[in-house]
């Protein structure tokens, strides 16, 4: 992916929604000098995008948390957020 303000020249509507959602981002560092991506489960619904999207936006996020890694750090801490995930929320992920 080429970032942000590609998307918005090229108009990839369903990569900027995925940004727009904010169904994960990227906060911080922990302890550990790891980054720190949380991902919001309830926001995914696997008929709201296209699987390309979704691997636009997943690609960007791994490519931009890697920008954050600093010195012996090859990994990331991930967090499911999972409040308000739901059985719907569920049978999407299982139908993927």
């Amino acid at each position: 992916m080429k970032g942000e303000l590609y998307a918005v020249e090229n108009k990839e509507e369903g990569f900027l929604k995925q940004l727009r959602l904010g169904k994960s981002y990227l906060h911080g560092v922990d302890l550990n000098e790891r980054p720190i991506c949380v991902v919001r489960t309830r926001l995914h619904h696997s008929s709201d995008q296209q699987p390309e999207d979704l691997e636009k936006f997943t690609v960007w996020e791994m490519e931009t948390a890697r920008l954050m890694l600093t010195g012996n750090v090859d990994t990331a801490c991930v967090i499911f957020d999972m409040t308000g995930f739901t059985v719907l929320s569920l049978n999407d992920v299982v139908n993927l």
